[in-house]
């Protein structure tokens, strides 16, 4: 397993087509993928990376946007002469994800989108306006709130008051909470706004993932937006929640199906 700086920090592992794993919030590229990565890697060069301000990573400069994280990317794959690669993002590291397929679709051999929470697209939707106004209303407080509060109302928000009295008890908690001290500079996702238009670019094959045990909205933002995007399909995984690549065989042979074509 090899580590590099150019410009995140990443850890990479595997030989084949790169493939760029992105993680979500309060997490970290070994934190989200660790597990995955080990079936992954028998197939990609997997490129994992830290988002800035997360893990390893540098914490300047800041406010973090969704568009900036995206121009990481697209430097971090110049820098490793990246020039075709396989894309994946969770939740909020799907947005970048996202957004650095607008920037350079010619880079991108196909794109897997796990549960971005692109809640615009849905804002008709009554479960959808509910967690937009949730999520607006914690960001309007991250700069008054500890670590601590920041990762339990993020994570009730997502996945429920029971999954929060779970995770505490759990050695994975303090790896959370250190995460979270990036929330107060980042850009809300539900105020993201998707430039449309160049959905209809893309050429190569996408993937949309949603769990059956998550979120009621994030379901439904997942299965519109495998409608909006011309070409795109929409996997669905039963026993899933938020977090479905770590379901195992059902995400990893989805995703192979596509990278190995």
């Amino acid at each position: 397993m090899g580590e590099g700086r150019a410009p995140l920090h990443f850890w990479e592992t595997g030989e084949g087509p790169p493939l760029v794993l992105v993680h979500g919030g309060l997490s970290n590229g070994l934190l989200a993928w660790s597990r995955t990565a080990e079936a992954l890697s028998a197939y990609h060069r997997l490129i994992v990376v830290d988002r800035r301000g997360h893990g390893k990573s540098p914490r300047l400069p800041r406010p973090y946007t969704i568009a900036s994280d995206a121009r990481d990317l697209v430097q971090l794959a110049a820098a490793l002469g990246l020039e075709r690669l396989h894309l994946a993002g969770h939740s909020y590291g799907a947005l970048v994800a996202y957004e650095m397929a607008v920037r350079t679709p010619q880079a991108v051999a196909s794109l897997h989108l796990i549960e971005p929470p692109m809640l615009t697209i849905a804002a008709d939707v009554p479960e959808v306006q509910a967690l937009i106004r949730r999520s607006l209303d914690l960001w309007r407080e991250a700069g008054r709130l500890r670590s601590e509060e920041l990762a339990a109302r993020f994570l009730a928000m997502v996945a429920g008051e029971a999954f929060v009295q779970q995770v505490r008890t759990r050695p994975v908690w303090s790896e959370l909470v250190a995460e979270a001290g990036r929330l107060p500079y980042e850009e809300n996702p539900a105020a993201y706004m998707p430039p449309a238009f160049t959905a209809a670019n893309f050429r190569f094959p996408v993937r949309v993932y949603r769990g059956g045990r998550s979120h009621p909205a994030l379901r439904i933002v997942a299965e519109r937006l495998a409608h909006w995007i011309p070409g795109a399909r929409l996997i669905h995984v039963p026993e899933a929640y938020h977090e479905v690549h770590k379901s195992g065989a059902p995400f990893e042979e989805a995703l192979l199906d596509v990278t190995r074509g």
